[in-house]
């Protein structure tokens, strides 16, 4: 597997291609990603913005499309082939958190899902179904700038509806 991995804040992510796949946990799923998304706090948590990281060397990345190549026990809403969304948003689904991947250098941390690499494994809670019509590329979109845009709209801005 190849993934970006933060190592030390403030420096250039490095590029992995050698990560080995944990095996799935019941309620995970294993997805082929296919975009994704690179948000500002994504930048900042690179930049050292966010604090002290006491996660390090960890995977980042928290909107992406992809498919289902694989699935835990206990998953439901998903099945292998089909399109998802993946977000850091919680949705449906079992939540299994912190997967932990390993590489010539030892353990790699990741969170409930990751999308800076080619393949992850993710919290079945995390992925959603692409819907019909919705291209991978434009997909990528709903994990994470759509969703904070329409929620800083409705949350902050309060708009009166017609």
């Amino acid at each position: 597997m190849k993934a970006a991995i933060l190592r030390k804040l403030n420096t250039p992510l490095e590029i992995c291609d050698n990560i080995s796949i944990p095996e799935l946990k019941d309620g995970q799923v294993f997805v082929k990603i296919a975009y994704s998304g690179v948000c500002q706090s994504q930048l900042m948590e690179v930049m050292g913005k966010r604090g002290d990281d006491p996660y390090l060397p960890h995977m980042l990345g928290h909107e992406a499309t992809g498919t289902i190549i694989k699935k835990g026990a206990n998953v439901t809403k998903v099945d292998i082939g089909d399109n998802v969304i993946l977000t850091w948003i919680k949705c449906a689904g079992c939540d299994e958190k912190n997967t932990i991947y390993n590489d010539n250098q030892g353990i790699i941390n990741a969170g409930s899902v990751t999308t800076f690499s080619n393949y992850a494994v993710i919290s079945e809670n995390r992925v959603v179904s692409l819907p019909k019509g919705v291209e991978l590329d434009v997909g990528v979109l709903f994990g994470c700038a759509l969703t904070t845009g329409g929620g800083t709209i409705l949350n902050q801005i309060n708009p009166e509806y017609n």
